[in-house]
């Protein structure tokens, strides 16, 4: 495991119902929070992708977490 520390985010993604498969049904996927690099929050929105921000939203400062523990699209 790299110690490679990046700032993160903690956002909840708003995907498409078509592009999410969900094997597990018990697991509900209409709220997934999850840490996200700010760069790559910017790429979903770019793509369209609703990406709402919890660590903005609330004016916290971002996180320094592993790059492995972040989500990256």
């Amino acid at each position: 495991m790299s110690d490679h520390l990046v700032l993160a985010h903690l956002v909840d993604i708003d995907w498409p119902v078509k592009s999410v498969s969900n094997p597990c049904c018990e697991i509900s996927l209409e709220k997934t929070f999850t840490l996200m690099e700010p760069r790559q929050i910017t790429k979903l929105r770019l793509l369209g992708i609703g990406v709402y921000d919890v660590t903005e939203s609330l004016d916290m400062d971002a996180e320094w977490v592993l790059k492995e523990s972040c989500y990256a699209p």
